[in-house]
């Protein structure tokens, strides 16, 4: 599956932004609510082949199965090193971060076989990881890089609120954190430092590596036990007055995905929302809503484009089409399969 976006630009302005990505989200809900519950949940890993755990422990939720038990713990687990892998893996198709590929394969194959503990695969992810020196060394060869093609981008994606009458993004609508959710999360996700900040171009990419980084070592610190704080794995419950929906969310590596489970008069109806689908391919996204309007030079117009979409991250291959064009972007494969988050 892959994603593609096709803008309009004319004189420094980008003008409508739309995107296409083909997946069966509607026709995924219907089969799963036509399943039994069991067979239901085993089915989400292998459907969902880069964040099923995440979908897993929302689905649970959302069902009220998911209960204070060492299962429940394991399954926190699992999905806590799915968003470990997922940030290493991120990194390195799209910022190059100096990571062994053999090594990252290695490990990688051992969180598959589950037969480790976390602890000592977090510890393995740790290892793999490059020392203070090499990553000072890296984020400056970013800085350089992005200074030769972003220089003089700015972008602003609150201007799409103020021309919605002030109306939240799809992202804010689709995070528990902005529906009345109190509890403090750890920071994270590309979409959440764009939706919310302004300036140059170059600052906000800093920011995405930073809280990419930060995000695992946290990530990595709760699992091997030497740090604590917030839930191990951050989740939570929404359910409706009259009980007739229920909604579990789990925060991925990408943002907040949802499994809602409504009661009505033909039956269950089982909704699957993912950040990829908020972020890029519902009306109103984050990108389209947030690049229409811009005004970016044309020199750095690909560049640009191309490292907000990596900032916000599909976890798919995506094209970009400038007025129908196909442009030439720097983009890989995300190196799992094209199943989307």
């Amino acid at each position: 599956m892959s994603l593609s976006i096709n803008l309009s630009y004319q004189n420094g302005l980008i003008g409508d932004v739309t995107t296409t990505m083909e997946r069966p989200g509607t026709a995924l809900g219907q089969w799963l609510q036509q399943q039994p519950e069991q067979e239901a949940l085993a089915a989400l890993p292998v459907i969902f082949s880069v964040c099923g755990r995440s979908h897993d422990v929302a689905a649970r939720l959302a069902l009220g199965l998911l209960k204070d038990t060492e299962e429940a713990r394991r399954q926190a687990h699992r999905a806590v090193l799915e968003s470990i892998r997922e940030y290493l893996i991120r990194l390195l198709q799209h910022w190059h971060y100096p990571l062994d590929r053999a090594r990252l394969g290695q490990w990688m194959q051992a969180v598959n076989s589950d037969t480790d503990s976390p602890a000592v695969l977090a510890a393995g992810a740790r290892d793999l990881m490059p020392d203070r020196q090499q990553t000072t060394a890296w984020l400056q060869q970013l800085e350089k890089n992005w200074q030769q093609t972003l220089a003089n981008t700015h972008i602003d994606f609150n201007h799409c609120a103020q021309q919605a009458g002030g109306q939240p993004l799809h992202y804010d609508e689709w995070s528990p954190e902005n529906s009345g959710f109190t509890q403090t999360f750890f920071a994270g996700g590309g979409a959440q430092v764009l939706a919310h900040n302004k300036g140059p171009l170059i600052p906000l990419l800093s920011q995405v590596i930073d809280r990419m980084l930060t995000d695992l070592t946290y990530l990595t610190g709760r699992l091997t036990g030497e740090l604590t704080g917030y839930a191990l794995i951050q989740h939570c419950l929404r359910e409706d007055r009259h009980g007739s929906h229920s909604e579990g969310w789990v925060r991925t590596s990408r943002g907040w995905l949802c499994h809602r489970i409504s009661t009505t008069r033909e039956g269950r109806q089982w909704q699957v929302i993912a950040p990829t689908d908020i972020n890029f391919s519902l009306t109103g996204s984050l990108l389209c809503t947030g690049l229409q309007g811009q005004h970016i030079p044309e020199d750095e117009l690909v560049a640009a484009v191309a490292a907000i979409v990596k900032a916000i991250d599909p976890c798919v291959a995506f094209t970009l089409l400038i007025n129908g064009q196909t442009a030439e972007t720097e983009n890989s494969d995300p190196g799992t399969d094209n199943q989307h988050a």
